[in-house]
């Protein structure tokens, strides 16, 4: 079997030639990493990737509501997203994020009737049992993923959306908070679980969202797992596919 460093060799050579081609591919495994992060609908408008500059943009992302909710409807609006990469870092199999800039534009958090919430629905997310309250809980680490590596992610929220269906009398009961989060920094995480759940929970807190508290503890302080092997996936879709 070919060493890893030698699969990501061969596939930035073939990117290079491919040119703009590239970004279609890669934008196409991106979407598919990010679908097995969430276990959700996720929609990207545009991906751009410069080898030279070791930066990627991404924009107009979407992410639907989870099987339960309305899955037609936007969950989570994300209009950019801008990158800094070491590229160097893949040849010790590695994705290393030297910085982010992930533009939060709007969350809708929705309670059903049951008191469920589609946060909690979410694939890095469970829910827990036993009498506690509803929290998100991430998996182990499995020693055969990829590393991730993000230095420092720069996080802005626009504003959150809360409907809650479990009114008796009253119905529907909607609430809007106006976040207004500018440039709020996270550092030193190791995972995509740690960051999608790093997002959620900062945009979730201000709504008031049960749960969002326990899980932070749980975030902030490092006890989470990690989704990386899905970066392994897109480079094997990637050098798969470009080999057809």
């Amino acid at each position: 079997m070919k060493k890893p460093w030698a699969i990501v060799c061969i596939v930035v050579g073939l990117l290079v030639v491919l040119g703009p081609g590239k970004d279609l591919v890669i934008r196409s495994a991106v979407i598919v990493a990010a679908k097995a992060v969430a276990g959700v609908d996720v929609k990207m408008g545009y991906f751009s990737l410069s080898l030279m500059g070791q930066s990627v943009k991404i924009r107009d992302v979407r992410v639907y509501n989870p099987e339960g909710f309305p899955t037609q409807e936007v969950m989570v609006d994300i209009p950019g997203i801008d990158v800094q990469l070491d590229t160097f870092a893949f040849l010790k199999n590695t994705l290393h994020v030297k910085y982010m800039r992930l533009d939060l534009r709007e969350a809708r958090v929705i309670k059903n009737q049951n008191g469920k919430l589609n946060v909690n629905s979410l694939k890095f997310a469970e829910k827990k049992d036993g009498g506690r309250k509803s929290g998100l809980v991430v998996k182990e680490k499995s020693p055969r993923e990829m590393a991730m590596k993000f230095d420092l992610v720069s996080l802005n929220i626009g504003k959150v959306i809360m409907e809650d269906y479990t009114g008796k009398g009253d119905g529907l009961k909607v609430s809007v908070y106006d976040v207004n989060l500018k440039e709020k920094e996270f550092r030193n995480m190791t995972s995509a679980t740690q960051l999608a759940s790093v997002v959620m929970l900062t945009a979730m807190t201000p709504a008031g969202v049960q749960g969002a508290f326990s899980l932070g503890a749980k975030v902030l302080g490092g006890a989470v797992g990690s989704a990386s092997h899905t970066v392994g996936g897109v480079l094997k879709t990637i050098k798969n596919r470009l080999g057809d």
